[in-house]
């Protein structure tokens, strides 16, 4: 905004402009170099022939911070007009003698009328910066010869990769690496894989982690047959995350050589990206040899659960591989062991296909519920209720083109799956029903179901039909767990509490009432230390627990109730939380005393991709001696700027987890009072821009201490996110999706000698679809823009369809208009891009209008 006065007169002018800026840093010197892309893209306030100067300067926040402009060298970048862009180039020089500065770089933008400067508050320049706080870093710590000194841009955190191809001579170390943070057997265990937030910090204090982890120990005669006698644990010696801290860490035995050979890659890794005392950085470890050792991890630390990776890799195996008609992931995770030992998993809503057809949006059905059934084989087939593979049939309408749902509701609504049992020759299934409320939902009653075990064993399409029922108070969701006890059935019920919890009640039965809730007993409380219980016309009362969710277990172990749930932190709709085992010794006392089992990997709400975990359930008979198998549920509220989930884009997010719990562990004596969950502390995103694109994203709070923004890279401040895409934001139920406008710059244009125009555009963000529309103006004036005549779609046949998600295309005005009336070769054409979101409609807009002569 400037405001001049030329004589009595004050002028008030309004520049709108796009600024990119990046650092080229040197990370063996205190020096780098910052530049910058100004593109105007409205001026409003000027009248003709008036104009306005721009010029740039970069200030450091160091005193011995030194900026030298190179491009312009005086720093004038000339008139501006809109959509021209103006580079700008500076070099810097940090020669403070402090061992560590870090620095902030803000570029300055001066723009002047008639070259008079401004003289009238308020003026002042406009700044920008080239990330938050002080990003760019300056030490002196002489780290080896070469690396004396450098610079870094200290948002960023670097990944090391490693791996038996990178590093021949690390061999099993690499193995160990990867199967520790579970990137070699499917699933995230411990920290330092990237995207999940979860990053190693370097410490140089490494003696106390290799006590803890390798102190004492000696290699198994198996592995020391195999040369395997040098101790390797996870995570690394240096970092805080060592075995000392208490939480879980990995040993296992690999030769002393290999041991050698990572350590001085560390070195290299760690000199070359400056990585200092208290820096994190995250491991991203691959094998693909068949060297003998280091199959079975050890370590201890932290709670006593352990990555079950063969499940884990048993559904990604099958998802990764799916096929139109199959599961490719799912939530809200069930199982029963059927008569004939294999086992029905039911899953809520599922994705059909493959990752790569998922990205299609369009190439993959989605269900509201189906059943995925293993034999000793594992997974083996996917029942649903029918039409699968017909995505791509262009025969038939569009919405007869998609599987439908096993369980499906007629009124619109969809069903969720709870718990189930084998009675006799059935599974009774107990279902939620739910009804889609905008961009979120309410589940407004709950069902159940018979079906025969026959069904599920021989085919792969079933329709089930839940009934309807209530019992109890208004709001009370019925068969989230059921439990025998002492000859009767037990059935678990929530219904919200308004806190940010659920209460939990609590009905009885015989496994045959399980169908009729009309005859179950409602437990009323307590009378006398007996409980009391009433009809299902009585008013229930809630159990002690009130820190409840809606997916959990109970379960008995070692002659003990236990009620597994998420014990959240931070209320149900975010991440953070742990597993945690509630004891009682009857099916009405649980309460909030808690066992901490497991804290997922998952249970950060960051950037990219801001998870979400729920349904901690115990699958039944899957443990063997000794064990328990407890499932998990991970879902985003990561979308994209067409409002696409990362679901679409990195399959393995919406997949169960599954971790080993030691029968053990389930010791009433060491439960503890379950942290309440607290309020979320929050803030608004106001704006989030991407070059040559108006978006912002406003209203969903996030964690104050993780933001969601880019993460740069820290040679060039470059962003990444999932699929190499980095414009992912927080989108919690209930919100709106991302708000985007027209492309801000006119598209560019070239004729051949064909009449065939190559037009390319600004990449507006992923997942965002672009439709072009052409207009004749030598015979039409063209304005305003518009989607009917005299506007037309320029697509050649055959070569596009009804849009496009590139960012360029090719347009045949001449042939698409030319008529034995009218040859309109050698005209002028004027097109605009039309851009939205592939997955909603509520965002998009138009870009200014190029005008271009075709004729062939």
């Amino acid at each position: 905004m400037e405001r001049v006065q030329v004589g009595p007169e004050v002028h008030l002018i309004q520049i709108r402009f796009d600024a990119e800026v990046w650092a080229f840093l040197d990370p063996q010197a205190r020096t780098w170099n910052v530049h910058a892309i100004i593109t105007p893209t409205s001026i409003t306030g000027l009248s003709p022939g008036e104009f306005m100067v721009a010029t740039a300067s970069l200030a450091c926040t160091d005193s011995d911070c030194a900026t030298v402009p190179i491009i312009p060298p005086d720093g004038v970048l000339g008139t501006i007009s809109p959509n021209v862009p103006m580079a700008a180039s500076f070099f810097v020089s940090d020669t403070a003698t402090a061992a560590t500065t870090y620095l902030n770089t803000p570029l300055f933008i001066d723009f002047r009328y008639m070259d008079l400067p401004c003289n009238i508050a308020p003026c002042v320049p406009a700044r920008v910066n080239l990330g938050p706080g002080h990003p760019i870093r300056c030490d002196s710590v002489n780290l080896q010869q070469g690396y004396e000194k450098g610079c870094v841009y200290s948002p960023y955190r670097p990944t090391w990769a490693v791996s038996d191809a990178l590093y021949p001579k690390v061999g099993l170390v690499a193995k160990h690496m990867a199967k520790a943070t579970g990137n070699l057997a499917g699933q995230p265990g411990l920290p330092g894989l990237p995207g999940y937030n979860t990053p190693l910090t370097y410490t140089a204090n490494e003696a106390e982690n290799r006590r803890v982890a390798c102190g004492g120990k000696t290699a198994p005669p198996d592995e020391a047959r195999l040369g395997n006698t040098s101790c390797d644990e996870y995570p690394l010696a240096a970092t805080t995350q060592g075995a000392a801290s208490g939480d879980p860490y990995s040993i296992c035995w690999v030769p002393p050589e290999a041991n050698s050979s990572q350590g001085g890659q560390f070195s290299t890794f760690r000199f070359r990206n400056r990585i200092l005392e208290a820096d994190d950085f995250f491991v991203s470890a691959h094998y693909a040899g068949d060297n003998p050792g280091c199959n079975d991890d050890e370590g201890g630390g932290g709670t006593p659960a352990t990555p079950n990776n063969a499940l884990n890799s048993m559904f990604n195996s099958y998802g990764d591989s799916a096929s139109c008609a199959e599961w490719s992931g799912g939530d809200a995770t069930n199982s029963v062991v059927l008569p004939d030992g294999e086992r029905a998993w039911f899953f809520s809503d599922t994705y059909l296909n493959s990752p790569g057809e998922r990205k299609g949006l369009w190439h993959a059905s989605a269900l509201h519920n189906s059943i995925v059934v293993q034999d000793g084989n594992g997974l083996k087939k996917t029942i649903t209720g029918g039409n699968t593979c017909q995505e791509h049939n262009q025969f038939v309408s569009f919405w007869d083109r998609y599987a439908k749902t096993p369980a499906a509701a007629s009124d619109g609504g969809f069903f969720w799956t709870g718990d189930q049992k084998v009675v006799g020759s059935n599974v009774v299934k107990f279902y939620y029903h739910g009804l889609s409320n905008g961009s979120s939902f309410v589940i407004d009653y709950s069902a159940v179901a018979t079906i025969p075990v026959s069904s599920l064993q021989n085919d792969s399409v079933v329709t089930v039909n839940p009934a309807r029922f209530s019992c109890g108070s208004a709001g009370i969701t019925w068969g989230t767990a059921l439990l025998t006890w002492n000859g009767a059935q037990y059935v678990y019920g929530w219904k919200p509490s308004g806190t940010g919890s659920d209460r939990v009640y609590l009905a009885k039965t015989s496994a045959g009432g399980l169908t009729s809730p009309g005859s179950w007993q409602l437990y009323t409380g307590m009378s006398g230390g007996n409980p009391t219980w009433g009809g299902c016309g009585s008013t229930p009362a809630a159990l002690p627990i009130t820190n409840g969710t809606t997916g959990f277990s109970v379960v008995s172990v070692n002659d003990s109730l236990w009620l597994v749930q998420f014990d959240y932190t931070r209320g149900q709709l975010n991440a953070e939380g742990t597993i945690g085992a509630h004891p009682a010794t009857t099916p009405w006392g649980f309460g909030n005393r808690s066992v901490a089992l497991y804290e997922p990997p998952t249970g950060f709400v960051a950037y990219p991709y801001y998870y979400q975990q729920y349904e901690a359930r115990v699958q039944p008979g899957l443990g063997g001696a000794g064990k328990i198998v407890i499932s998990y549920n991970v879902n985003t509220f990561s979308v994209d700027t067409g409002c696409v989930s990362a679901n679409a884009h990195d399959a393995r997010i919406y997949r169960p987890r599954f971790i080993d719990v030691p029968s053990a562990a389930f010791n009433p004596a060491a439960a503890a009072a379950a942290a309440a969950p607290a309020g979320w502390a929050s803030t608004t995103m106001s704006s989030n821009s991407l070059a040559g694109y108006g978006i912002h994203r406003s209203g969903p709070p996030f964690p104050t201490d993780n933001p969601p923004q880019a993460k740069p890279s820290r040679a060039t401040a470059a962003a990444t996110g999932i699929d190499g895409s980095s414009d992912w934001y927080y989108l919690t139920l209930g919100d709106d999706c991302p708000v985007f406008g027209g492309l801000l710059r006119a598209p560019a244009a070239t004729v051949d000698s064909h009449g065939i125009v190559a037009a390319t555009w600004d990449n507006g963000g992923t997942d965002v679809w672009y439709y072009v529309w052409m207009c004749d103006a030598t015979l039409h004036p063209c304005s305003p823009q518009g989607t009917g005549s005299p506007w037309f779609t320029p697509w050649p046949a055959g070569e596009e369809g009804l849009w496009t998600i590139a960012p360029a295309g090719y347009l045949d005005p001449i042939d698409l208009t030319t008529s034995p009336e009218a040859d309109t070769n050698g005209h002028r054409f004027a097109f605009y891009v039309q851009s939205f979101g592939a997955a909603n409609a509520a965002g998009g807009g138009n870009s200014p209008t190029t005008t271009i002569t075709v004729r062939k």
